[in-house]
């Protein structure tokens, strides 16, 4: 890694980090990387002599003003997302977990946050099964009695021209957000992701890696690398409950278990694996009584990742435009 300190009397910080993501630069550093054996890499006691395109000190900060907007509003979407996602996992953990409602009848007490109809859903008294208690009337099954893998898988390079969403590792630990790419820049087979697919990493459980999709209907195919497993819930009813086991800690901890390799960093799991990590199967009635409560919420999930795409894509198609000067970014507050 290497540390840029800017001058801040010539350059403005902000401005420095999108020129950097813009092609310009970015073809400057293609051109400028000296190729390894094993990986290539930048001159970095050169570094501060490759050209960079810069406007006068205030058309830098407007430009980085207007790209900012753009980035804040992402980061809003993203801290709305991980408050949502708490909601669910909280109200999973009550139920599923700690069993408050059952425990809170055991009490003779009426279940926090319910009216009678609903507490009547849940048993009030528990038994012991393999050493653990579940509530009355639960039993103890897989991830595979409430999903299937999908299996369907594609070769992009036979469609050179087609436009793909290609979920990655790399693409999921940089922004959560698919690449688009062109088949011919994809080299190896992939699965096809298909609606309602949630995909779990086999690679290193131990970070924990569940991508929610949100399908591109703008792209010719969504695929995913095979270091993915995509599930799918067997009953949209399932949808609910197969998202909040995912990302239960509970499961990390199962497949980490699981888990097999050479070296702590090439550990990996076998779809196997994950389709028999244990699941507490609670009545069907309770089933749809938390999809009717959580699915809104992962619904407002996704809806805020798409608007985080779109933005996401206006930023980098303005992005060149405004480094070039091509758009003017005078009166860019009004727009």
């Amino acid at each position: 890694m290497g540390l840029l300190r800017v001058d801040q009397t010539k350059v403005d910080q902000k401005f420095i980090l999108y020129a950097y993501l813009g092609p310009d630069f970015q073809n400057t550093i293609k051109e400028r990387t000296i190729p390894g054996s094993t990986v290539d890499r930048l001159p970095i006691n050169s570094f501060d002599k490759f050209p960079i395109r810069v406007p006068s000190l205030p058309i830098q900060r407007q430009i980085a003003a207007v790209l900012s907007a753009f980035d804040d509003k992402i980061e809003l979407n993203q801290q709305m997302n991980r408050t949502l996602e708490q909601m669910a996992r909280a109200l999973f953990k009550s139920w599923f977990v700690d069993f408050d409602p059952v425990r809170a009848k055991m009490r003779g007490e009426m279940p926090e946050g319910m009216d009678a109809e609903m507490a009547a859903l849940f048993p009030d008294r528990v038994m012991e099964v393999e050493g653990r208690e579940i509530p009355v009337g639960w039993r103890w099954g897989t991830v595979g009695d409430i999903a299937i893998q999908a299996k369907d898988q594609i070769t992009p390079l036979s469609q050179p021209e087609a436009s793909f969403a290609h979920f990655s590792i790399p693409a999921f630990d940089a922004k959560n957000q698919p690449t688009i790419e062109k088949g011919s820049e994809i080299k190896s087979n992939k699965f096809l992701v298909p609606d309602r697919a949630i995909l779990v990493s086999k690679l290193n459980p131990s970070t924990p890696r569940i991508w929610n999709v949100v399908r591109d209907d703008g792209v010719d195919f969504n695929v995913c690398s095979t270091e993915f497993i995509p599930l799918v819930a067997s009953q949209a009813v399932f949808d609910s409950l197969l998202h909040a086991t995912l990302n239960d800690e509970n499961f990390s901890r199962a497949l980490t278990g699981q888990a097999s390799g050479t070296s702590n960093s090439h550990q990996r799991v076998k779809p196997a694996d994950i389709l028999n990590v244990p699941l507490l199967m609670p009545s069907k009635t309770v089933i749809i009584e938390f999809d009717s409560l959580t699915a809104p919420i992962i619904e407002q999930v996704k809806e805020n990742l798409r608007k985080s795409a779109q933005l996401a894509q206006l930023r980098d198609a303005l992005l060149p435009r405004l480094l070039s000067g091509e758009v003017d970014v005078g009166g860019w507050e009004e727009q």
